[in-house]
């Protein structure tokens, strides 16, 4: 559902890849989940400038205690509540384009900041993305190095009592091949 929005803005020359478990599914508000999905993959397409690759992954971990942590280094950026107990997913969104230079990285989640031209960007969308992921109970972590490229990362506690809505991650992947050849 969420990749349909997409559906003509992939470049003929980008590849869209979704490696999602099967009926993998995220509890919380669905619009807003989505929002945070769609704003990250635009993103990702917009720093291809027309050519490259485009990752979506998810994985299940019953138990965080036993979870590689998001990551850290100079070329890491991590905020939020990421969860140490219980059972989490972890989704990373990746893509090969141009990357984000080491000194603006921390500055990429405060509000109305962009790198964008004039007109182009309002600097909200990395701002409201860490908000969602925050309402939801999690954390965002970003690793960019310039000319190779940026992953997030996503945690989310898995709040299986809660059902206020779900989006099911396994969608993406059955959605994203009903998209043109190219993606």
């Amino acid at each position: 559902e969420t990749l349909r929005f997409l559906k003509g803005q992939v470049p003929a020359q980008v590849t869209l890849t979704v490696g999602v478990p099967p009926g993998l599914v995220l509890q919380g508000d669905k619009q807003r989940l989505q929002q945070v999905f769609l704003n990250l993959v635009k993103n990702a397409l917009e720093s291809l400038e027309g050519a490259g690759e485009v990752r979506i992954s998810a994985v299940l971990r019953e138990d965080a205690t036993a979870s590689p942590p998001l990551g850290s280094g100079a070329h890491f950026h991590v905020l939020g509540r990421c969860e140490n107990r219980g059972a989490v997913v972890d989704i990373e969104i990746r893509d090969n384009g141009s990357g984000i230079p080491v000194d603006v990285l921390p500055r990429i989640f405060d509000p109305f900041f962009t790198t964008k031209d004039v007109g182009k960007g309002s600097g909200l969308g990395l701002f409201v993305v860490f908000k969602i992921i925050e309402e939801h109970g999690g954390c965002i972590a970003v690793e960019s190095e310039p000319g190779r490229g940026t992953a997030f990362y996503i945690r989310l506690p898995l709040n299986k009592e809660v059902s206020v809505d779900a989006l099911r991650l396994s969608t993406l992947h059955h959605n994203a091949s009903s998209l043109p050849s190219r993606v």
